[in-house]
């Protein structure tokens, strides 16, 4: 899945965790909850992701997603960092580390 999403201009989803997949790879999303104003997902309201949730949206959200603005490429990085703490391969030596610190 991951690299079927990471070729993608962009991904159109109601709630999946392929969402997590895009804002970590940097793909334009647009999450579409047509039921109600709550956001299964939090990145519409953190700035990383567009956000239709009524059906007049739908056309100007794919056309902001297929155009991205830097401000929303700018949010997904910061937000992939917040997600995704620290990707720099040493997690197993920070858990032994915290681990041997309790005792």
């Amino acid at each position: 899945t991951e690299e079927l999403i990471a070729c993608a201009d962009g991904m159109i989803t109601f709630f999946s965790t392929t969402a997590i997949d895009c804002v970590l790879l940097g793909v334009p999303l647009m999450l579409v909850n047509l039921e109600d104003e709550h956001n299964f997902l939090p990145f519409a309201d953190m700035g990383a992701a567009i956000s239709a949730t009524c059906k007049e949206d739908i056309q100007s959200c794919i056309y902001n997603l297929l155009y991205p603005s830097k401000k929303i490429q700018l949010k997904q990085k910061e937000v992939s960092e917040y997600f995704n703490y620290k990707n720099d391969h040493y997690a197993l030596d920070r858990i032994i580390e915290y681990i041997y610190s309790l005792f």
